[in-house]
C-alpha cells in the first residue's frame, strides 16, 4: 500500500513539472518566410518607410506567455498589419511585444523586433504562441478591432 501511494505521489509530481515546463519554455513556434539581418541602429541606418503605430504590450520574451497559439497569414489593412486567420478566415488585430516597431513601404508593413530584426511583413504565414485578450494600449489598429491576440513569441 505505502509502495502504491508513493508511486502515485512521483507520477502526479512529474506531470506536474513537466506540465510547468511546457508553459515556461522560451521555446517559442513563431515562424516565418522572413529572415534578414538586423537593421543596424549601431550604424544608424533607419529602414525605409513610414513608421507604423503598432499596437504593442509590455510583454517580453524572459516573461510567462498564455499557452494558445494563432496561425495565419499577415495581411496589411490601411496603416495596420493583421493576421486572416487560417482556421475561419477571421481578421484578428496582433499586439506586439514590447520594442516590435513597424514601417509602410507600398503596401507591404514590415515588423521589426526590438534589437531592429525584421521579423515579419504582410504576406507571410504565421504561427505564434500567446493569447487572446484586450490591447494594454488602445491605439487606431485595435479600435473596432473585435479579434485581438497577444503575440508572446520569440520573434
Amino acid at each position: 500500500m505505502i509502495f502504491s501511494r508513493f508511486r502515485a505521489v512521483r507520477i502526479a509530481v512529474s506531470t506536474l513539472v513537466l506540465a510547468l515546463s511546457a508553459c515556461g519554455s522560451g521555446g517559442g513556434s513563431g515562424t516565418t518566410a522572413l529572415t534578414t539581418s538586423p537593421v543596424s541602429s549601431a550604424s544608424g541606418v533607419a529602414p525605409s518607410g513610414t513608421p507604423v503605430d503598432l499596437p504593442m504590450s509590455d510583454w517580453t520574451p524572459d516573461q510567462m506567455r498564455y499557452a494558445l497559439y494563432i496561425d495565419g497569414t499577415l495581411i496589411t489593412d490601411v496603416d495596420c498589419i493583421r493576421l486572416k486567420e487560417k482556421s475561419d478566415g477571421t481578421i484578428t488585430t496582433l499586439i506586439w511585444p514590447k520594442g516590435s516597431t513597424a514601417r509602410h513601404v507600398g503596401d507591404v508593413i514590415t515588423v521589426y523586433d526590438a534589437a531592429g530584426r525584421a521579423v515579419a511583413a504582410s504576406g507571410d504565414a504565421v504561427l505564434y504562441d500567446g493569447g487572446y485578450g484586450q490591447p494594454p494600449y488602445p491605439n487606431a489598429c485595435t479600435k473596432g478591432s473585435r479579434s485581438t491576440f497577444l503575440v508572446q513569441d520569440d520573434l
